[in-house]
Formats: C-alpha cells, sequence, structure tokens
C-alpha cells in the first residue's frame, strides 16, 4: 500500500511540471558550443567565439517564449535533480526522464553553435536537434571577414536567422516587430515606434479575446484544469504585451523628443564654421567609439534581474513542493481514515456472541473488549499514517532541502556582489541621465539622474537618492568666464556665448558626452520578502 502512494506523490509532481511548462508557454533550447572547432582556433578568435556564443544566446532570448539552457546550468540542474523529489519518491525516476530547466519545463530542442574559418571568413552555424526523436536540421550560416571579426551586427543576423526558422517551424509564434530591428540593427525611427505600440496593442486584444471566449466556454471537469492553465497563460500574455507596449510609448516619446533635438542642434550648426562642424562630428564619432567599450566591459557574471528571477523561480518551486507533500500527506490520512473508519463499523457491526449478553445486553466485559478491539484498529491505522508520513517527508527532503540550498547560495551570491548600472547601457534602461539647459547665473549645465529598478520584483529602491550635480562651464570648457572689468570684455563674452552654444551641442547628440554609474548592493529581508537597495557609490563621468 506505502508503494501505491508513493507512486501518487510521483504523479503530482510529475503533472505539476508539465503544469508549469504550460503556463509558461515556454521553448527551452539547450545550447552548447561546440568545442571541436574552437579548439582549432588562435586565442584572439576563441575570444570573440565566446562572445559570439553570449551574444547569440542574448539574440535568441529577446523572444520572451524561449528560455536558453546551457551547459553550465546544465550541470547544476542535473545535481539537483539527482536528489529531487520525483526520483526519491516513485524510484523509477532518472536524468533523461526528469530533464528540466531552471524554468522548470524540459528542453525540447538542443542547439550546437559553431564559429569556423572559411577562407578569409569565419562562418556561423549551428545544428538543431529535436530532444525526442534526434531529428536534426541545419540553421541558414552566416559569415564574417576576418577583418571585422569583432562585428555584433553578424551575430545578431545570425539569432535572427535562427529565429525564423524556429518560427516557419511553428516553435514559436511571429518574431515582433522591435525584436526583428533591434536584431537586423534597422535604425529606429517614429515610424517604428509606432508599429511597436500597434503591435503590442494587438497582441492584448488578441489575447483579451481569447481569454473572454475561453471563459464564456462550458467545460466538463476533466478539461477544467486545462482551461485554467490556459487562462492564466493568456493573463501572462496580456500583462507582457501591455508592458512592451508601454515601454514602446515611452520610446516613441524619446524618439519624438530626440528629433526636436536634433532638428536644434542642426539649426544651431548652420551657424557655425565648416572647421567647427567638421570637429564636432569628429568628437561626436569619437564619444561613439568610447561608449561602444564601454558598453563591452563586462561586470558581473549574472544580472541583478536573472539572480532575482532565479530566487523567486526556486521559491515558487519550494512552495509546490511543499504544498504537494502536505497535500499528499493530508490524501494520505484521509485514505487511511476511510480504511480505518469502515473497519471500526465491521467491527461494531459484529453480532454479540451468547457469552457476551446478559438478558440480551452486552455485558461490561465484552464492551470493554470490543472497545480494546476498535481502539486496536486505530492504532494500526495511525501506525500506517505515520509510516506513510515519514516515509513521504523523507523522499521529498532531498527535493526541499535542494530548493532551500539553491535560494540561500543565490541569495548570499547576490548579497556579496557589487551591481555597478550605467545610463550608458541603454539595453539595461534602468539608469538615466539628463542635462537640463546652461543656467546662466549659476554658470553651470544641471545634470539630472534617474534610478528605475521597478522593472525586477520585490525590489524596494526607497534608501537610493541621487543627489543633483552642477556641471560647470569651466570644467566642461576648461576656459574662464569673462569678467566686466576684462579688457575686450565684449569680445570676450560673445566668445562665451559661442562656447556655451557649442558645448551645448554635445549635450543634444544621440550619444551621451557624459553618463552616470551608479554602485549598489542588495539585501533580502524574509520579513518583507524585499530586496533592500543600498548605495555604494554615485559618480559621473565623461565618455
Amino acid at each position: 500500500m506505502r508503494k501505491i502512494f508513493c507512486s501518487v506523490v510521483f504523479l503530482a509532481f510529475f503533472s505539476w511540471g508539465l503544469t508549469f511548462a504550460q503556463e509558461n508557454e515556454s521553448l527551452v533550447i539547450e545550447v552548447s558550443l561546440d568545442q571541436t572547432s574552437l579548439s582549432s582556433l588562435d586565442s584572439d578568435v576563441k575570444n570573440f567565439t565566446n562572445a559570439a556564443y553570449s551574444q547569440f544566446i542574448k539574440g535568441l532570448t529577446m523572444v520572451s517564449q524561449i528560455s536558453v539552457h546551457t551547459a553550465e546550468t546544465d550541470n547544476e540542474l542535473r545535481k539537483i535533480q539527482k536528489r529531487s523529489q520525483i526520483e526519491a519518491a516513485s524510484g523509477l525516476g532518472s536524468e533523461d526522464a526528469a530533464y528540466a530547466t531552471d524554468k522548470g519545463s524540459r528542453a525540447k530542442l538542443a542547439l550546437s553553435f559553431k564559429v569556423s574559418p572559411v577562407g578569409a571568413n569565419y562562418q556561423f552555424s549551428c545544428m538543431i536537434s529535436d530532444i525526442e526523436t534526434r531529428d536534426t536540421f541545419t540553421s541558414a550560416t552566416k559569415k564574417l571577414p576576418i577583418a571585422e571579426v569583432a562585428s555584433d551586427a553578424v551575430v545578431d543576423l545570425f539569432a535572427y536567422d535562427v529565429l525564423f526558422l524556429l518560427q516557419k517551424r511553428k516553435y514559436i509564434p511571429q518574431i515582433s516587430l522591435d525584436v526583428t530591428n533591434q536584431l537586423k540593427h534597422q535604425e529606429d525611427s517614429i515610424e517604428n515606434f509606432q508599429k511597436y505600440v500597434d503591435d503590442y496593442a494587438k497582441q492584448r486584444e488578441e489575447a483579451e479575446r481569447a481569454l473572454s471566449e475561453l471563459r464564456s466556454t462550458k467545460l466538463s471537469a476533466e478539461d477544467q484544469i486545462a482551461a485554467e492553465n490556459e487562462e492564466r497563460a493568456l493573463q501572462l500574455k496580456i500583462e507582457m504585451a501591455e508592458k512592451n507596449r508601454q515601454i514602446a510609448e515611452e520610446n516613441l516619446r524619446r524618439q519624438q523628443d530626440e528629433l526636436l533635438v536634433r532638428a536644434q542642434r542642426q539649426k544651431d550648426l548652420e551657424s557655425y564654421s565648416k572647421g567647427q562642424r567638421d570637429k564636432f562630428q569628429k568628437d561626436i564619432e569619437a564619444i561613439e567609439k568610447a561608449r561602444a567599450a564601454i558598453r563591452k566591459e563586462v561586470v558581473s557574471n549574472l544580472s541583478l534581474k536573472k539572480r532575482i528571477e532565479l530566487i523567486e523561480a526556486a521559491k515558487v518551486n519550494l512552495a509546490r513542493l511543499e504544498q504537494q507533500l502536505k497535500d499528499s500527506i493530508a490524501e494520505n490520512k484521509e485514505y487511511y481514515d476511510a480504511q480505518m473508519n469502515e473497519e471500526i463499523d465491521r467491527k461494531n457491526a459484529e453480532e454479540w456472541r451468547k457469552a457476551d449478553l446478559a438478558g440480551g445486553v452486552p455485558t461490561e466485559a465484552a464492551k470493554n473488549i470490543r472497545k480494546r478491539q476498535i481502539d486496536e484498529i486505530r492504532s494500526k491505522y495511525d501506525a500506517l499514517k505515520q509510516s506513510v508520513e515519514t516515509d513521504l517527508k523523507a523522499s521529498a527532503q532531498p527535493g526541499l532541502s535542494s530548493y532551500r540550498e539553491q535560494i540561500s547560495s543565490n541569495i548570499a551570491d547576490m548579497e556579496k556582489t557589487t551591481y555597478v548600472f550605467r545610463s550608458i547601457d541603454v539595453t539595461d534602461d534602468y539608469l538615466h541621465l539628463k542635462v537640463n539647459e546652461y543656467n546662466g547665473n549659476l554658470s553651470a549645465w544641471e545634470v539630472d539622474s534617474d534610478f528605475d529598478l521597478s522593472s525586477i520584483p520585490k525590489v524596494d529602491t526607497s534608501a537610493v537618492i541621487l543627489p543633483q550635480f552642477k556641471l560647470s562651464y569651466v570644467t566642461m570648457t576648461k576656459k574662464s568666464i569673462p569678467k566686466e572689468n576684462d579688457k575686450n570684455y565684449e569680445k570676450k563674452y560673445q566668445e562665451y556665448q559661442d562656447t556655451v552654444d557649442m558645448a551645448d551641442l554635445y549635450f543634444r547628440t544621440s550619444v551621451p558626452y557624459i553618463y552616470s554609474q551608479i554602485a549598489i548592493k542588495v539585501a533580502y529581508h524574509s520579513s518583507s520578502d524585499t530586496y533592500i537597495v543600498t548605495p555604494v557609490s554615485f559618480s559621473i563621468f565623461r565618455t
């Protein structure tokens, strides 16, 4: 009997894993770097290949439905699975049968990424296989001239080709316009951002319509669970579409502001000499190169957002496992209580023997014996319930301990890491810097910074108060401000005016002349279930 109930626990946990995957509608891809081809490359190209591999994965995961599973996560997950509740409870589990990703769903495809020298080019290619059937198909390949080995654009285009192939094969829905434009490195425009807004609004409308139809459909009890999973998936899709629409609207507003700034900048530039305009353009190109170099610096191997997502996912998994264990114990108790009550009812229904009666009424001795027999039945089933509960807890303990260790380890890693954000890292969009109009009374530009981590769940940044900053004319231009008693004051003042106007142009470029940087520490507070941010430093740098 105990073996049957252990199997019940296994089936419950296994079905939960399937449900969790359906809710997130995630395509899990196991991605690996072809080590054979890597070993034949020189050190510089090896470094590029590793960087291209990371860039490629980043491109794939721009599609929200895709979850990438790499060799690094694979080792950790297999370690967890060896101690999992499934194997411990069923005795039948295996690494292949229980294979999963950090999102709790099983990998569907395996992808091997490869960079190989072909004449004067390096060629990107990948092999994609179905995990179950092992059927393999090859994506389109891309070639990169050796002279352009540092280019990210080709990697992004290759990632787009792979995504498009997955879309054609119905593994993922249609790639959104903004993902397409980013991976193809197409210049953003007001028209594009308006398309993004319309695209996400349409996605939300379609999801809301599907949700409405689902809720109006009469379902049998058997179909109800699947419908609830689909409803949660649609609600998540609605939330994501709305969030992306709001981001697109904000980008549209910024793009409109940028156009106004560009128009004013061009108007201002027309009043300067050709030499001044050429110098301005040359400086901006230098700033752009500097920005590209800064953004390539690696601050942390795992972003704060990803770290918190891992902690929260493990907490959800732990809570579900605990609830499954609690439910299984309750079901076992209910089953044995029913068996016990049936046996007690049968014992109470037994006819009294003649020796048990006196005048047709049971004697006290007979009643005491019957009571002891019923107590023995209760004790027998109490022992069975306790034994099964002990077995269930013992089988569940490895999985529970694994998630608790995972949570504790991730929190410890998070708390000892200093996270750095820069306003120049536009892809993160957490720290912003704005240079306001020149203030003649202060002889400076007032600079505002805004730090917003609201897109990361449960983060509390109330302790972060960014200082206001003034960039003085002298600091910016390395020139002194003319005084009224100076010789040739009016001429010097006109030069001062021209210099302010020219300097102001540098703040209205599409690339930042200066950027802000904040370093923070993050601590998890279990009492409030929040991640408290404490600032370590805040600086402003010239690009």
